[in-house]
C-alpha cells in the first residue's frame, strides 16, 4: 500500500499487485487495483481501521451518551442488510443477540464488548465492500468467479472443496478433524458445567441474596424510589449456566451449523457459475479476503468452535429484563459468586429506579462519591470527567452492602473482585499483571480490578495485606480506605 498524493487516502500499487501476481494481464491488474482503491476511500473502511485502536467504551463515549443508541440501531440494521445480501459470508460474525443488548443500554461483560467492538468494525469494513463507489467500479468489469479464481490461485481450492462436498468418506474425515479442532473447547463447556446439586445449591444462595437486597435497599432509597427498587429486587430473575444435556446439545448444534455454512456456501459459489450478478459479489468478496486458504474462504468453523467454550466471566445483568444472567463462575464457586451476582442485581435496581427520582438522595450521593474518588485519586478538579465509573462503582457498594448482611445466614462470602484482577500465566514473579488503581486512558467504565479489590476488601471489614496498607501510607490515596456509600 502507498500514500496518495494528498497524504489522506491509502491506496494500493498497481506496480506491487503486478509483481505478486504476474500472471495477470495488465488490464486485470487495473481492475483489481480499481476496485481495492474504491474500497480504500470508502468511509467503512476508514472507520473500520480507525477502530483498531479502541474501546466498546471508548467509541461510545466518541459517539455520546445521545446518539450512542442512534448510531447501535444503524449499525444493527446495516449488519442485517449485510446477512441479506451476502449471507454465509457473515452470518457467522455476527450476533443479533448480543447487537439487541448494546442497541437496549443493557450492562455488558468484558467478553461481550469485546465482541461487540469486532462486530462493529466488521460491519463497517463489510459495508464498504457493498458501497455504491465501488459497485459502480466492479459493475462494468467483466468480473466473474472464474477470474477472481484466476487472481488468487483458487481454482485449485475450489476442486478440493467440490470433491470433499461429494464425498461422504471425505465429509466423515473432515467431521474428525472438526472435532479435534473443537475438542478443547467442548472439554471446557463440559468441564465448567454444574452438576444438578450445584443448581440447587446456586437457586437456595441466589434467595439469601435477594433477602439480603431487600433488607439493605434502605441504604441508599426512601419513599417511592424504595418501592420501586424493592420490587425490582422481588422481580428479578435469574439465568442459571446450561445442564449437562443442554450443553452437548448445544455443542452439537454448532458443529451441525458449521456444515450447514458450508453446504450454502456451496450451493451459492455453484449458482455463481452462472449468474453473473452473484459471480460478481462472490468475485468482490474473495478478492477483498484476499485468501486462498479453505478454512478462511468458507470460514464460519472456528468461530462456532470458540464459542463452544465457557467465557471468562459470563455473569451480566439485562436491566430491561430484570434478568441476571448467572455464569458458571459463580455456580462453582458460590464463595465469590455470591457478591457477582448481587453486584449484577445492583444493575437491575439502578435502571429500574430510572424512572422514579423521589427518595434517591443517599444512591445519587453514592454514585457522586465514586466519581469524586476517582478525581481524588489522579488529583483532578473535574469530577465530570469520571462519571463513567458511577454505575459500576454503585453495584460494587450495593454488592458489599449485601453480602454484610448475607454473612448473618451465610457466612462464607469472599471478596469477589479479588477474582476481576488480571492474571499473567507466563510470569517468573507476582502472578499479577500490573497493579494499578486507575487506568490513565479511561477505557473502561469498571475501576480497575486491584482498586476494586482493596474496597470491597475495606467495606467487608476485613483486614488489608501489610503490603497494601504501606502502599495507601505512602501514596495518601483516601479514596482506597473509603467505600461509597458505607
Amino acid at each position: 500500500c502507498i500514500v496518495s498524493p494528498d497524504g489522506r487516502l491509502l491506496q494500493v500499487s498497481a506496480a506491487k499487485i503486478q509483481e505478486k501476481m504476474p500472471n495477470l494481464s495488465a488490464r486485470e491488474v487495473k481492475e483489481i487495483t480499481d476496485v481495492i482503491n474504491a474500497y480504500l476511500a470508502t468511509n467503512g473502511f476508514s472507520s473500520a481501521t480507525n477502530l483498531r485502536s479502541q474501546t466498546y467504551d471508548l467509541l461510545l463515549k466518541y459517539w455520546g451518551e445521545a446518539n450512542s443508541s442512534y448510531y447501535l440501531r444503524f449499525m444493527r440494521e446495516n449488519a442485517q442488510g449485510l446477512v441479506e445480501k451476502l449471507g454465509p459470508f457473515v452470518v457467522t460474525r455476527l450476533n443479533f443477540d448480543l447487537f439487541d443488548r448494546m442497541v437496549n443500554g443493557d450492562t455488558l461483560s468484558a467478553t461481550d464488548k469485546t465482541e461487540a467492538l469486532k462486530m462493529i468494525e466488521f460491519v463497517f469494513r463489510v459495508t464498504g465492500m457493498v458501497d455504491a463507489s465501488v459497485r459502480s467500479v466492479v459493475g462494468p468489469l467483466d468480473l466473474n468467479l472464474q477470474s477472481a479464481a484466476k487472481a488468487l490461485s483458487w481454482d485449485e481450492t475450489y476442486k478440493q472443496w467440490n470433491k470433499f462436498a461429494s464425498s461422504p468418506e471425505q465429509v466423515n474425515v473432515r467431521k474428525n478433524e472438526v472435532f479435534k479442532y473443537c475438542r478443547t473447547a467442548i472439554t471446557k463447556s463440559l468441564a465448567a458445567t454444574p452438576s444438578a446439586l450445584r443448581q440447587r445449591k446456586t437457586n437456595e444462595l441466589l434467595e439469601k441474596v435477594k433477602l439480603s437486597a431487600l433488607a439493605i435497599a434502605t441504604n441508599y432509597f426512601s419513599g417511592a424510589s424504595l418501592s420501586v427498587a424493592e420490587e425490582s429486587i422481588q422481580k428479578v430473575k435469574f439465568l442459571l449456566p446450561k445442564t449437562v444435556q443442554e450443553v452437548k446439545a448445544q455443542n452439537q448444534a454448532a458443529l451441525t451449523e458449521a456444515f450447514a455454512i458450508k453446504a450454502r456456501t456451496q450451493s451459492l459459489l455453484d449458482k455463481a457459475k452462472t449468474d453473473l450478478s452473484v459471480g460478481k459479489s462472490i468475485s468482490l468478496f474473495t478478492l477483498m479476503t484476499s485468501s486462498n486458504d479453505i478454512e478462511k474462504v468458507f470460514e464460519g468453523m472456528k468461530d462456532l468452535c470458540d464459542k463452544m467454550a465457557p467465557s471468562i466471566f459470563e455473569d451480566v445483568a439485562f436491566g430491561s429484563l430484570g434478568l441476571v444472567r448467572s455464569g458458571w463462575q459463580s455456580n462453582m464457586f458460590p464463595e465469590v459468586g455470591a457478591g457477582v451476582l448481587a453486584h449484577e442485581m445492583g444493575h437491575i435496581v439502578s435502571f429500574a429506579v430510572k424512572r422514579e427520582p423521589i427518595g434517591q438522595e443517599k444512591y445519587q450521593a453514592t454514585r457522586a462519591c465514586a466519581a469524586q474518588g476517582h478525581a481524588n485519586l489522579v488529583k483532578s478538579s473535574d469530577v465530570s470527567a469520571f462519571v463513567q465509573f458511577q454505575e459500576e462503582d454503585w453495584a460494587d457498594s450495593f454488592a458489599v452492602s449485601t453480602l454484610n448482611h448475607l454473612q448473618k445466614s451465610w457466612p462464607y462470602a469472599e471478596n469477589f473482585a479479588c477474582s476481576l484482577i488480571d492474571l499473567d500465566d507466563k510470569a517468573s514473579g507476582t502472578p499479577y499483571k500490573e497493579l494499578q488503581l486507575f487506568d490513565e486512558r479511561n477505557a473502561d467504565t469498571h475501576s480497575s480490578g486491584f482498586l476494586r479489590a482493596l474496597q470491597v476488601q475495606v467495606g467487608l471489614g476485613k483486614a488489608l495485606p501489610s503490603s497494601c496498607v504501606k502502599a495507601m501510607s505512602e501514596s495518601e490515596n483516601a479514596v482506597v480506605g473509603k467505600v461509597c456509600g458505607q
